[in-house]
């Protein structure tokens, strides 16, 4: 696996200026570190304002959902967490992965033409049926009672190799078109997270089933969740997911794991 150049992060900070963007701003470059994740929590701790972001070229201890590890080799994808302050009602919180896993998908389409980018339920992004994305956001509340995220992201940009662990279920956006700059795939993401948010901070995600749900990865497939097995038959107003038993059993999933079986 060859060591692509690191990204050039005052490039990158002129970018996001020139662009206007909260996200991204400041944006603190580390060449190696445990968790990015871990990092902006402290950081957010010590007053780091909204938007601020934390940009790795390696981590040693990445991981998502369920304490999974996150692979993380380096100088080959992205690995970023931000700091988010949304000035929303706290039960509308938890529904914010989907908008986030939304904002990442429409940002990376463009850079792979004509292949299938979805959204699976409730914090991964799929290139052609296989993860590319995943996203881990995290909560604390500050003293005064505010309530702070880290949303932690982790795309598969330029890496074509995987683990043998996972090499049967990942991909990459390079595995599917021309090799991109990292830096451009980042900007991308940052300029429709910032759409997306804002409109999420305003009317939640109601403003974004019809695209949620048209990127929809569970649906018409067969899935399992804690629940049962059945058919992904969509996704609540509120975010949650329907699955519909064989038995015509409709069941409501608002949290935990859900796997897309093989046909």
């Amino acid at each position: 696996m060859s060591h692509e150049p690191s990204i050039d992060a005052r490039r990158l900070r002129d970018a996001i200026a020139a662009a206007g963007l909260r996200l991204g701003t400041p944006l603190t470059w580390i060449e190696r570190t445990e968790s990015t994740n871990d990092v902006a929590a402290r950081e957010a701790a010590s007053g780091a304002p909204h938007g601020a972001t934390f940009l790795a070229e390696q981590q040693t201890g990445g991981r998502g959902r369920l304490g999974r590890k996150w692979f993380s080799p380096p100088g080959q994808n992205l690995y970023l967490s931000i700091v988010l302050r949304p000035d929303v009602p706290a039960e509308r919180l938890p529904c914010i992965t989907l908008a986030i896993g939304l904002a990442v998908a429409e940002a990376i389409t463009p850079f792979v033409p004509g292949i299938p980018v979805e959204v699976k339920w409730p914090n991964d992004v799929l290139i052609a049926r296989r993860k590319a994305v995943g996203i881990l956001v995290e909560a604390s509340t500050t003293g005064a009672g505010a309530m702070t995220l880290v949303a932690g992201i982790g795309i598969n940009v330029l890496q074509t190799a995987f683990d043998p662990e996972i090499e049967g279920i990942a991909t990459s956006i390079a595995a599917h078109g021309p090799r991109p700059e990292r830096a451009q795939v980042l900007l991308a993401v940052l300029e429709r997270l910032s759409v997306r948010l804002e409109q999420f901070e305003r009317d939640g995600l109601s403003g974004m089933l019809g695209e949620l749900r048209a990127r929809d990865a569970t649906l018409g497939r067969r899935v399992r969740c804690a629940s049962g097995e059945g058919l992904g038959a969509g996704i609540f107003d509120d975010g949650a997911l329907r699955v519909q038993t064989a038995a015509g059993e409709m069941i409501r999933v608002q949290a935990g794991e859900v796997e897309i079986l093989r046909a």
